[in-house]
């Protein structure tokens, strides 16, 4: 086992250690040695590996395929073989499959099967088998594929997509009655004579699901808010939250045609599942060569994999004879990772220079918690070599940041639409405040000191670092949290302390701020400059501001062009977000060459202008129809100079989303 923080690998199973055995005998619990398996991470509790080639039993028969299935617990460091019952339906045997993990079921599909050895001649397996890792049973069966398809080791990938619901999970009465009982707490300690009397407090409760205002003149049992008061709560849970398995997979059939499939399986929870069949929308000639023996992983949007690209001999291109003076040199071998956007079926090349050029490497994994692909491999061997020998290399690793690329994991919703409403009321109705915020250019927040504690872990320091103000006060409200937090004068009573927090932030800067604090979201409408300025605070404020920053800057991300890279690049430096800051940068660079090319058509243009006006003699009618003609020209073989200078903005975003904007600010769709 490698750990990815200090790069040191530690051996946490060895056939020639004398326990796992079973209970009351000397019968070790080991499986078979074998390759061309599939090994599955099961939340990483567990490694499921099933099928693969094992060595022969007679040295005349040869390697023989499998159909086993075992556990490798890794907090126990045991092996657990299942027990299927006598008479159970099991897969064919069979290997170089691919297989994946989805909701506690392992899937597995294609492969090749060799009945009497490695002999035989293989057979493709048109199949997919569902195994159901708590129950340990083999549940269902589908076929899968096409004879042309060829789904396996090879050639395919399998990943499943993480499960990230793009609306909150629905029939959550725990969550519901949670915050409830914390909306309770706070109506409890209102008088309900202050809430009746105080000119400047509302006189009004939540608003019912029809719109209709409450009173609050009522006993504090009754002004309990109930889930009539909430907003409404999302019916169903959005299919899209699913979490899908895709298999994606590519067949050269000739030097000038490569054939891609891509297949998205749905949760198999039932006999009945879905399966999609999305390869008519990818591109079917052109594009990279196909990669051999794929590894990869799903993160966010993407299916980021990589693979190697043997020696190949030079291709032959109609009407251009080859020379027969020399021999045709092959191509040396290549490692690339590539990655798919899902949604929209575009391959992307992650182009990282000459780092794969030399050496000898042929495996990697997502790490999904920093955003990077890790290669394995050794800089001193060749990868044609380890090709043909089917040999892999761990001596060496190369981490890839992809967030440089916009390949990224987006974060994750953890608020309902009726909780985020809820916070909402407490953040813009003053009697839940107990202290107020002001603002440098002199705006004040009331706030709850409470909440700002809970939500806001660096909240304690900058309250002894930015109190000011008078504590005697008429009619002065103080900060409730005497129990929660360590002021710099603790024996200082509660009745004296300021009520004041000072941030050195504009008052929208600071409405952006509360509103994360009190809802853990970003507000609806908000700009570049605010969400640069939210970048910087959850640094300046850091540890516990990590989740704003995610979230300002996927916003970022998306909203990244050649007119605001300035500013994203100053945050990003200033907050510590490389990939951000990099593909910025990128941004603006492409941006200035696309500006230079367009510059250098417009001079050319300039001089045949005038040019032909010298030679016609003809100011006018000969060198405006020369112009027009070039123009026209252009226009039919590329872009024009219009075109490109115009495009720059659209080319330059990379491939990020486009977002609404307008004066009052950037709308920001959901997060999925």
């Amino acid at each position: 086992m490698l750990d990815l923080t200090t790069l040191v690998w530690t051996i946490v199973f060895s056939p020639d250690t004398p326990d796992n055995t079973l209970p009351g005998t000397d019968i070790r619990v080991i499986p078979e040695p074998r390759y061309f398996h599939t090994a599955s991470n099961h939340r990483n509790e567990s490694i499921v590996v099933f099928g693969g080639l094992s060595p022969a039993i007679e040295e005349s028969s040869g390697e023989r395929c499998v159909d086993d299935l075992a556990v490798f617990d890794l907090a126990r460091r045991e092996w657990r073989i299942p027990r299927i019952p006598q008479g159970a339906e099991l897969p064919p045997k069979r290997y170089a499959h691919v297989a994946a993990i989805s909701r506690d079921r392992l899937i597995i599909a294609g492969g090749e099967l060799r009945s009497n050895g490695m002999k035989s001649t293989p057979e493709n397996l048109l199949d997919l088998h569902v195994f159901d890792i708590p129950t340990e049973k083999w549940i269902f069966k589908r076929t899968f594929g096409t004879a042309e398809d060829h789904i396996g080791y090879y050639r395919s990938v399998m990943a499943a997509a993480p499960y990230n619901p793009t609306s909150y999970p629905v029939n959550n009465p725990e969550e519901e009655d949670r915050l409830l009982d914390a909306a309770d707490n706070l109506y409890q300690q209102i008088p309900a004579s202050k809430l009746s009397s105080e000119p400047s407090s509302p006189t009004t409760s939540f608003r019912s699901r029809s719109g209709s205002l409450e009173n609050l003149n009522q006993s504090p049992e009754e002004r309990r808010p109930s889930r009539g008061n909430l907003n409404a709560i999302p019916e169903t849970e959005s299919s899209e939250s699913e979490p899908y398995v895709f298999v994606y997979s590519t067949r050269q059939r000739n030097a000038r045609e490569i054939t891609r499939v891509l297949m998205k399986i749905h949760a198999p929870q039932s006999d009945n599942f879905g399966i999609e069949d999305f390869s008519n929308l990818l591109p079917q000639r052109g594009g990279n060569v196909p990669l051999k023996f794929p590894y990869g992983d799903i993160i966010g949007d993407w299916l980021v994999y990589c693979g190697t690209i043997p020696n190949q001999k030079p291709v032959d291109v109609p009407g251009r004879p080859r020379s027969t003076s020399t021999p045709p040199t092959l191509k040396p071998a290549q490692f690339h990772i590539l990655a798919l956007h899902l949604p929209t079926q575009q391959f992307k090349l992650v182009d990282v220079g000459n780092v794969f050029l030399t050496g000898s490497w042929n495996r990697g994994i997502v790490w999904h918690n920093e955003n990077s692909f890790v290669v394995f491999g050794h800089v001193g061997m060749d990868m044609n070599t380890d090709y043909s020998m089917r040999r892999s290399n761990f001596n060496h690793i190369i981490i890839v940041d992809l967030e440089v690329f916009g390949i990224y994991a987006p974060p994750k919703l953890t608020t309902p639409a009726f909780a985020k409403g809820l916070a909402l009321t407490l953040l813009n109705r003053k009697e839940f405040s107990d202290m107020d915020i002001e603002t440098k250019d002199h705006y004040r927040f009331h706030v709850n000191s409470r909440i700002l504690a809970h939500r806001w872990p660096m909240f304690t320091e900058v309250l002894n670092s930015c109190l000011y103000g008078s504590p005697y006060v008429e009619n002065t409200r103080r900060p409730s949290v005497s129990s929660t937090l360590t002021l710099s004068n603790p024996m200082l009573p509660i009745s004296e302390r300021p009520r004041v927090l000072f941030l050195p932030l504009r008052h929208d800067h600071t409405q952006a701020f509360l509103e994360y604090v009190y809802t853990d979201s970003l507000p609806t409408q908000i700009d570049i400059p605010t969400l640069c300025a939210l970048m910087v605070l959850s640094k300046r404020y850091a540890p516990g501001l990590e989740r704003l920053g995610d979230l300002v800057s996927d916003v970022l991300h998306r909203q990244l062009n050649e007119g605001n890279a300035w500013q994203i690049i100053e945050a990003a430096a200033f907050s510590g977000r490389t990939g951000l800051q990099i593909q910025a940068m990128l941004v603006m660079r492409m941006a200035a060459d696309l500006r230079a090319q367009a510059h250098k058509k417009r001079q050319e243009l300039r001089k045949i202008e005038s040019s032909t006006t010298l030679q016609n003699g003809d100011s006018e009618g000969t060198a405006t129809n020369a112009v027009a003609n070039v123009t026209q020209q252009q226009g039919s073989n590329g872009p024009g100079v219009g075109e490109s200078f115009s495009g720059s903005s659209a080319n330059a975003s990379r491939n990020s989303s486009q977002v609404g904007e307008s004066s009052s600010g950037v709308v920001i769709p959901p997060v999925s």
